[in-house]
């Protein structure tokens, strides 16, 4: 990595560790019951729970600079600040609460003040982090185009939610198709069809991607609905919220051919 790649990279972990620390943090509170009082979050869940939003935010924003075509330095380092200063997600703009404000201002100042101190000092030496960069709008509005036409969504529902736009459109419950195949089996199955990097777009939200297989996790999750394909829209995946998984494609056939008694796992509503 040059000095960039090693400051977007160190950037990422921070606020990816920051983000997993305020997580187990607020999980804990409410394991103790004392996120709430009554129907109102308490203070000590107002100064926790905004702190990983932001994190998330900035992350975002961090990732929407291409990794394989960074700035110079110190140019590096002032885009990182900023976003560190200006991020905002859905979970982020309105605050609520002064204590929450308070919250996010610190994670915003503190990570701010660790880029700072990098460029100063000197670059922390972290492994590198799987390749993942949030797509523009007009790149996700150009491949939703391509997937309509090819598998017939553009971000709404799909099979089984919808009609079968295609023969080799299978669905699978959610819990069974995890369980014998999880990411790490997904993954090595597109490794040995040569794939490096592919696709995620989500229901809404700004975390649509282009990664690499190493950091593909295809799961429903908090951005919604899932999809996944590779630039050749030869095969398709999909997670809905009603836990079920789709697949079309070579997907397909590789899926039966790892898990052969996958089809004796249908989602069923």
């Amino acid at each position: 990595m040059n000095t960039s790649q090693k400051l977007h990279n160190a950037a990422r972990s921070y606020c990816i560790d920051r983000d997993a620390y305020w997580r187990a943090e607020y999980h804990a509170l409410m394991d103790r019951g004392a996120d709430r009082a009554g129907s109102e979050y308490t203070d000590k869940a107002y100064d926790m729970f905004p702190r990983y939003n932001i994190l998330s935010a900035i992350l975002t924003d961090i990732e929407r600079l291409d990794s394989d075509a960074l700035p110079e330095l110190a140019e590096m380092a002032e885009l990182l600040i900023l976003s560190g200063h200006t991020a905002q997600s859905i979970f982020t703009e309105k605050s609520g609460s002064d204590i929450r404000s308070a919250a996010i201002a610190d994670e915003r100042q503190r990570f701010a003040d660790v880029i700072a101190k990098w460029l100063s000092n000197s670059i922390p030496d972290i492994s590198p982090l799987p390749y993942r960069r949030v797509l523009s709008d007009a790149e996700v509005q150009a491949l939703w185009k391509r997937v309509e036409a090819r598998w017939g969504t553009r971000g709404s529902y799909f099979y089984p939610l919808a009609e079968s736009t295609d023969p080799s459109l299978i669905a699978f419950d959610a819990t069974a198709f995890y369980r014998h195949l999880p990411p790490a089996s997904l993954q090595n199955i597109l490794r040995a069809q040569g794939t490096s990097r592919l696709f995620e777009l989500r229901e809404y939200g700004d975390n649509n991607y282009q990664l690499s297989v190493d950091a593909w996790d295809p799961y429903y999750g908090v951005w919604g609905e899932g999809f996944w394909f590779t630039d050749t829209l030869d095969w398709i995946m999909y997670a809905s919220h009603e836990d079920s998984v789709t697949t079309g494609g070579i997907l397909t056939d590789a899926v039966v051919a790892k898990w052969p008694e996958a089809k004796q796992h249908p989602w069923n509503i």
